[in-house]
C-alpha cells in the first residue's frame, strides 16, 4: 500500500511539475521520499522517470529535487536601507523558468529572528544592516 502511495505521489509531482507549480512538485516529491525508507527494500524499487529513464526511486527523487532547487532564482526586486531604523527592507521574488513560484515559503534568519520572506513568488523581508542571512525554503 505504501508503494502505490509513494508512486502516486510521483505522480502527483511530474504532474504539478508539467504544470510549473514548482513548490507541488517539491511537496509531493519530498512526501514520496519521506515515505520510502518504511518500505522494506526500498533501495530496490525503481520508477521510470521522463528525464532519467528508469531509476532507483529513491535516487530518482534526490535528483528530482535537487534539480527543481537548483532552478530556483531568488531576485531582489527593491531594497532600501534606512540608517535611522539600522534595517534593510527589501522585495524579494522567486522564479522558476521565469515564473513566480505560487506555494514556496522562503524562510530568513539575520541572527535575530526567523520570517517568512516570500510566499506565492513575491513576498517582503527586512533584515538588520551589516547582518548576512540565511534563507530555507519550505513546500
Amino acid at each position: 500500500m505504501i508503494v502505490l502511495l509513494s508512486n502516486s505521489l510521483i505522480v502527483e509531482g511530474e504532474l504539478a511539475e508539467g504544470g510549473c507549480r514548482i513548490a507541488d512538485a517539491l511537496r509531493n516529491y519530498n512526501w514520496a521520499y519521506a515515505l520510502l525508507p518504511t518500505i522494506p527494500g526500498y533501495q530496490d524499487l525503481t520508477y521510470y522517470f521522463e528525464e532519467q529513464g528508469e531509476k532507483g526511486t529513491y535516487t530518482g527523487l534526490e535528483n528530482k529535487m535537487t534539480f527543481l532547487l537548483n532552478k530556483l532564482n531568488f531576485e531582489i526586486l527593491e531594497q532600501k536601507s534606512s540608517k535611522e531604523t539600522n534595517y534593510t527592507d527589501m522585495v524579494i521574488q522567486v522564479n522558476y523558468d521565469g515564473k513566480p513560484v505560487c506555494g514556496l515559503l522562503v524562510y530568513y534568519n539575520d541572527g535575530y529572528a526567523n520570517t517568512s520572506a516570500a510566499n506565492w513568488g513575491t513576498g517582503c523581508g527586512r533584515i538588520r544592516l551589516g547582518n548576512e542571512i540565511a534563507a530555507t525554503c519550505s513546500y
